[in-house]
């Protein structure tokens, strides 16, 4: 986690203990934010800080001949658990049906934030990582506390409209949404489902084309979630996996998110 990443005796207490375990290690990921009060949006003067020590310590696991890769710990956001104490967005966040607006989690159509992303990707990749990881905050559900799900802002409601030619206001699509069709399709949920994974393809490539525009050898990966936390949104794992390809001949990689971190509870 971020916070040990600027302590130089924690670094070397780390390397030490990666060598004398060396067959179990291959890679060394160091993720850019901490979690509790760290587990936030950044600001982009403080990403770039970060980014600088962050190299540093990537060039220093080479010289003890191990990989080195980083995980973005904090794209869209998490949740807003830890509101009272964190930097505000500075752009609008995910906006729920009650017309809650989360403190913490991005609206992920809102220009700025994805011109701070694109900036974001960008100064971790000229840290030099063998991988960058997307982690799995970039979703459209269970984001927790102010807003569950989303957005319903009204940029999202615009661009809704503008694609499904009729307009709507947050009342009559969340109405719409939830509206029991079975055994038919709702045509509003689908075209609804759609529109909310289809920016987080968007996001995937956007992040691609940032990293690569740096280095196209760097090595790119996503996290999943559980399948509940899908359930408001097509989860299209394929295409969104596949925007972080930039070629028919990369390779890509996937790890499991929301679930099985220890043996003890694996549940």
């Amino acid at each position: 986690m971020y916070t040990a990443v600027e302590d130089e005796q924690k670094t070397e207490q780390l390397i030490e203990l990666l060598k004398s375990n060396r067959t179990a290690v291959d890679d060394v990921w160091i993720f850019t934010e901490n979690d509790g009060q760290d587990f936030r949006y950044v600001p982009i003067a403080e990403v770039r800080r970060r980014a600088a020590f962050i190299a540093r310590r990537i060039r220093r696991l080479r010289e003890e001949g191990f990989g080195a890769s980083i995980n973005v710990l904090n794209t869209i956001g998490h949740s807003d658990y830890a509101d009272p104490f964190l930097v505000p967005l500075p752009w609008g966040g995910i906006t729920g049906p009650d017309g809650a607006v989360s403190t913490c989690c991005s609206c992920p159509r809102e220009p700025a934030f994805l011109n701070y992303v694109r900036e974001k990707y960008t100064a971790f990749a000229g840290c030099d990582p063998d991988w960058i990881w997307v982690d799995d905050d970039v979703r459209m559900f269970a984001h927790y506390w102010n807003v569950m799900h989303g957005c319903f802002c009204d940029l999202c409601l615009t661009e809704f409209t503008r694609r499904t030619g009729k307009e709507w206001k947050r009342e009559e699509l969340y109405a719409a949404i939830v509206r029991n069709d079975y055994p038919a399709i709702n045509p509003d949920r689908d075209a609804w489902m759609h529109f909310l994974s289809d920016q987080i393809v968007e996001i995937h490539s956007l992040i691609r084309e940032a990293v690569h525009s740096v280095n196209p050898r760097i090595g790119l990966g996503g996290m999943n979630t559980r399948f509940s936390a899908q359930s408001a949104y097509y989860s299209r794992f394929p295409d969104r996996f596949e925007a972080l390809r930039s070629s028919p001949d990369r390779e890509i990689r996937v790890r499991p998110g929301g679930g099985a971190f220890t043996d003890e509870r694996p549940h």
